[in-house]
């Protein structure tokens, strides 16, 4: 699992993290926190360890999801998420500052195959998984409230989803069409960043802004 972390991160590490990511120092230093006891004090996490922290923190079961997860903190593609990985992606999830970032992590999100497109399956998987955990009816910005509080209404907004954003008919979102589905269907970006904010809150005595 690589070397250890030491108990606390050292001010050059931390302000490098800061400059980076746009959390301030007390929020970097409860990321730190929860990195090293969920990777057991290594600076970097493989997948099993990062799926099992997961699921024993009760956010969910579902396997093929956590591991989708996992690829898109993985952006070094090491099979490993080391501290510096994991603090830039919840930058873009919480934060999310920068539209084309977040949008890029949130495609690669529901992207649950790593095929480059997202299926009508694999869409109604990850909002399957938010809607769990989140009170969807407060999302009504596409004007259907509690459009996911049944499996039957996920399917039919994401049949709609599709409709409006498949524009090469194929059952398929390329990244383009995923981005003009979420300008059609905002849900798609605010479920999955709200999401994440959420089963965050356990890292963070400094609550981050949105």
């Amino acid at each position: 699992m690589g070397q250890t972390m030491p108990k606390r991160l050292d001010l050059k590490s931390l302000n490098y993290v800061k400059q980076s990511t746009n959390f301030n120092k007390g929020q970097v230093r409860d990321l730190y926190k929860g990195f090293r006891e969920m990777s057991g004090g290594h600076w970097e996490i493989d997948k099993e360890h990062f799926m099992k922290a997961f699921k024993e923190g009760g956010v969910t079961q579902d396997e093929e999801f956590l591991q989708s997860l996992f690829n898109t903190f993985d952006t070094e593609k090491t099979d490993k998420i080391n501290f510096r990985e994991f603090c830039t992606a919840m930058s873009i999830f919480i934060k999310h500052q920068n539209l084309q970032d977040t949008l890029d992590t949130i495609f690669h999100m529901y992207d649950v195959g790593g095929e480059e497109y997202i299926t009508k399956e694999e869409m109604v998987e990850c909002l399957n998984v938010f809607g769990k955990t989140l009170e969807m009816k407060e999302f009504s910005g596409d004007h259907c409230d509690n459009v996911l509080d049944t499996q039957q209404h996920i399917k039919e907004y994401v049949d709609q989803v599709f409709k409006d954003a498949d524009v090469t008919h194929n059952d398929k979102l390329s990244f383009n069409e995923f981005s003009l589905a979420v300008h059609r269907h905002p849900l798609l970006k605010d479920s999955a960043t709200a999401w994440m904010a959420e089963i965050s809150k356990d890292f963070f005595h400094h609550p981050p802004g949105a």
